[in-house]
């Protein structure tokens, strides 16, 4: 079994723009990865929580 990847950037992290989260997921899912950590870097732009709760969280399990 691989080990679980503790650090994974997304698309919601500003130095990963092809990261998308579900992409990922499903790419884990395929390696037979037993976990991933998302491990973005804070953007505190104005509004941007706005936003996600807006759109709906993409730390949701369901979007996995």
């Amino acid at each position: 079994m691989l080990p679980a990847d503790s650090h994974v950037h997304s698309e919601w992290s500003w130095d990963a723009d092809d990261g998308a989260m579900a992409a990922t997921c499903a790419r884990a899912v395929e390696l037979g990865l037993p976990a991933l950590t998302f491990t973005d870097h804070a953007d505190f732009t104005p509004g941007l929580w706005t936003t996600y709760r807006r759109l709906g969280s993409p730390w949701s399990p369901s979007r996995c």
